[in-house]
């Protein structure tokens, strides 16, 4: 996997407004209930904004890569200097 290829001590991290939309979701979508589900056990981080810009901004003041395969949000990252992820024929992640 290619979260290997950081020092050894990846750490996945959910931010705090992905949580927060997860959970409004997740009344009406079960995609979103079973995120929450898997995701249960990952450390949350806060973001100051909403949305895009809140998870950008997480990445930014913490230093850490975004995964993600929102193509608009990758570009936004990848202009602010952020190593970024995403997944390849919707199985493996790579870089972007």
């Amino acid at each position: 996997m290619e979260l290997r290829l950081f020092d050894g001590k990846a750490e996945p991290y959910l931010n705090n407004c992905v949580l927060a939309e997860l959970e409004g979701l997740s009344r009406q979508n079960v995609n979103a209930k079973i995120a929450l589900e898997l995701f249960r056990n990952i450390k949350v981080v806060d973001g100051k904004g909403s949305g895009d810009d809140c998870i950008l901004d997480t990445c930014k003041r913490h230093e850490m890569c975004l995964l993600s395969s929102d193509k608009n949000l990758l570009k936004r990252a990848t202009d602010l200097n952020l190593k970024t992820l995403t997944l390849q024929d919707g199985r493996k992640i790579g870089w972007q």
